[in-house]
């Protein structure tokens, strides 16, 4: 025997039937209100994903730039010409 189940809501769906509600609220046609909502939260996440690339981005090349300077630290100071000592 099999039994059919009504699938569990996922928080996307509740995020979307508030955002609509809010739209709704806002004087968004009924019809025009879950396109609408779903647009908002895709810019909302992508504009997440991009800050999140950003933090990625800006740690490597701190990360980087401490390699640099522990490079820098380990090269060998070379020694002057004639000229500069003579001066």
């Amino acid at each position: 025997m099999i039994f059919f189940r009504k699938p569990v809501p996922t928080f996307r769906d509740h995020a979307l039937q508030r955002t609509a509600k809010d739209l709704i609220a806002k004087g968004t046609s009924v019809a025009d209100a879950p396109h609408q909502a779903l647009g908002l939260i895709a810019r909302l996440l992508e504009q997440q994903a991009s800050l999140l690339v950003y933090i990625d981005v800006f740690f490597g090349y701190a990360i980087f730039v401490v390699m640099m300077i522990a490079v820098a630290f380990l090269l060998r100071r070379v020694e002057g010409t004639q000229a500069h000592v003579a001066a």
